[in-house]
């Protein structure tokens, strides 16, 4: 099962994204969630793995579609249901850093959570939140 990566852009003004332990020291940018779909015509995985922390307890969540449009969304049990928008990148974005065999080389898609005010609501309340993976296992 594919995972839902957390990806930064690199220091150059470009399409290339890296996991945040690869990016120079002293640098930083903001990540993403991204998905990378199966296909180059870009057709979404049925199912992708996508992890989240509760409190210290590490979480291996769900992320399945929705009934309509490049919607996801994870069912995180009493804590909520979380929809995500599928955004397209840019075809030129791809991942350049050193762990080149996590990826097949599809195009990348952005995740955006559809309700960002309930999202930050239960991370406030109930110290649960989304990482997704920085790299290592098969992505």
């Amino acid at each position: 099962m594919k995972k839902v990566l957390y990806l930064c852009r690199g220091v150059a003004d470009s399409d290339d994204f890296y996991f945040a332990p690869e990016l120079p020291e002293n640098y930083f940018a903001l990540g993403q969630f991204v998905i990378e779909s199966r296909n180059t015509r870009g057709d979404m995985h049925d199912l992708y793995r996508f992890d989240a922390i509760q409190g210290n307890q590490e979480l291996e969540l769900e992320l399945k579609p929705a009934e309509r449009g490049r919607a996801y969304f994870v069912d995180a049990g009493a804590r909520g249901k979380f929809y995500f928008k599928v955004v397209a990148m840019n075809r030129a974005t791809r991942y350049a850093g050193q762990q080149q065999a996590l990826f097949d080389g599809m195009p990348f898609y952005r995740l955006e959570p559809a309700n960002m005010q309930q999202l930050e609501q239960v991370c406030q309340l109930t110290e649960f939140y989304f990482v997704g993976s920085a790299g290592g296992g098969d992505a």
